[in-house]
């Protein structure tokens, strides 16, 4: 059993990323830029880039950051995940949290109001597929879901 408790959370805006396309390219920083919240304390970003999920993930970058309007993941971050393996529709998360905590004799309780969006990333020679009719003549659908 628990004691009663009070818990609260702010609302949040909704989240859209004003990158018209992603690519993710060796040595290049990927800026990702949406409108920040109205007051950057109350909310926090959540980046989550993963380009091998439908392979065996082989690696992902996830990191958290201010609502502040932008975040640069940095070239050598890219290169690093591009060098561990690409599978098919690579995408990357961004989620916008705000967090409301009570302390209760047994520990916390949290709860979280989320907005998130899921946009594809572009790297060069990789074409996803759900079968081998989305894939350029003379290929066929792989199990990672690439044209090969």
């Amino acid at each position: 059993d628990v004691d009663a408790f009070k818990l609260s959370a702010r609302g949040i805006a909704q989240l859209e990323l004003k990158n018209a396309s992603i690519p993710l390219v060796a040595d290049t920083p990927v800026n990702l830029q949406w409108t920040p919240a109205a007051d950057t304390t109350r909310s926090s970003i959540h980046v989550k880039l993963d380009i091998s999920h439908h392979g065996g993930s082989k690696g992902m970058i996830e990191c958290d950051t201010a609502d502040a309007g932008s975040l640069e993941l940095p070239g050598a971050l890219i290169t690093e995940l591009l060098d561990l393996g690409v599978a098919g529709f690579p995408s990357i998360i961004v989620t916008r949290r705000s967090v409301g905590s009570a302390a209760i004799a047994t520990g916390r309780v949290d709860l979280v109001i989320s907005a998130k969006t899921e946009h594809f990333v572009d790297i060069e020679g990789v074409t996803s597929c759900s079968d081998t009719s989305e894939c350029p003549d003379g290929q066929t659908c792989q199990d990672d879901l690439t044209c090969k």
